[in-house]
């Protein structure tokens, strides 16, 4: 319960970035913690086109302005994703993102407990 507590609390720091648990949940579940899942030359990598059907599907329901495709940024010669919440605000999913501490404790945190985050859950006490 700890390391979940733990996890939460990160969780809350990098979604005051998102805005929106299932997204920020999203970049957990989808990994996307290295440099090197915002880098290809000529093709976004695999991970930010996963995240970007992923979140085609849910768009409508999330009410977004807008999801443009990934876009590759010349000057730190990386991709990212952005999209415009029901508000109007433009959120980012980038290198600079994943790289914040927050989003890496965040990271750290999940990949220790990722398991019994999955259904079913078992509650046990003594």
């Amino acid at each position: 319960m700890g390391q979940l507590n733990e996890y939460l609390g990160f969780f809350e720091k990098a979604n005051k970035r998102l805005r929106n648990e299932e997204i920020t949940e999203l970049l957990c579940r989808l990994d996307l913690a290295r440099r090197g899942d915002f880098e290809g030359l000529g093709a976004p990598p695999a991970k930010l086109v996963k995240l970007h059907a992923e979140l085609e599907k849910i768009s409508r329901r999330l009410q977004f302005k807008a999801l443009r495709k990934p876009e590759y940024d010349e000057e730190h010669q990386t991709w990212s994703l952005t999209f415009q919440d029901n508000q109007g605000a433009e959120r980012r999913i980038d290198w600079n993102l994943a790289s914040s501490p927050e989003c890496r404790q965040m990271m750290a945190k999940h990949h220790q407990i990722r398991e019994e985050l999955e259904p079913p859950f078992v509650i046990e006490y003594a």
